[in-house]
């Protein structure tokens, strides 16, 4: 199977067009991982390929609107045969969670361990809200890599998939020594463009499946 990794605009918000029919406008951005051979968590009822929808932190997507949206997600996840995870805001976990039969990501977490930690968001929070897994160093809310480790650490003890950004090929060598379950990688030129660096510039995603395959064969991309 051909290895791809890409950012891709399909998560949607209902509208009206003049003739008041439904379409459907894209409003935020997801990441598609797909890997270089299909796999299967058990545990997690993960598969890949994945499309992770971001939710970010617009407007349309809070309170009922991420639950409708997730809904949407399930819907043609269930349809189409492909798994679709969501990462709601974080005041959203637990209802969309709740409410959906898809993998719901946080879209962050901090090294933590439960404790005075004001603020802070625990991987053990997030767990217990119901997600499966966490959005490490989005392009939005960039980490170090001493904190990418930390993270993926504390994650990965309380047994959330960890799913870490990456702008560049020597970005993704370097955080696959820390062992995440997938990286994604998107060059920083392209980043909110809605164009796939699939398509743009196919020979990132090659050398980030290279270099992350030298460095830990167990790391999607």
């Amino acid at each position: 199977m051909e290895a791809r990794g890409l950012i891709d605009p399909s998560i949607f918000h209902r509208d009206t067009n003049s003739e008041g029919s439904k379409v459907y406008k894209a409003f935020s951005t997801s990441i598609m991982l797909r890997m270089w051979r299909p796999l299967k968590d058990e545990m997690s009822q993960l598969s890949f390929p994945l499309l992770l929808v971001n939710f970010k932190a617009y407007r349309e997507a809070l309170g009922k609107s991420a639950l409708k949206l997730a809904s949407m997600a399930e819907k043609a996840s269930r349809e189409t045969g492909v798994c679709i995870a969501v990462a709601p805001q974080i005041v959203d976990l637990r209802l969309v969670a709740g409410e959906v039969d898809i993998p719901i990501f946080a879209q962050h977490i901090d090294p933590i361990s439960p404790g005075k930690y004001t603020g802070h968001i625990s991987p053990e929070a997030v767990l217990d809200a119901g997600c499966v897994g966490t959005l490490i160093s989005h392009s939005e809310r960039r980490l170090s890599l001493q904190l990418i480790e930390e993270t993926v650490e504390r994650a990965s003890e309380v047994g959330l998939i960890t799913v870490v950004c990456a702008d560049t090929v020597e970005r993704c060598r370097a955080v696959a020594a820390y062992r995440p379950t997938a990286i994604a990688i998107e060059p920083p030129e392209l980043i909110g463009t809605g164009i796939p660096v699939s398509k743009a510039k196919p020979e990132v995603v090659s050398g980030a499946v290279e270099a992350v395959r030298a460095v830990d064969p167990s790391v999607r991309v």
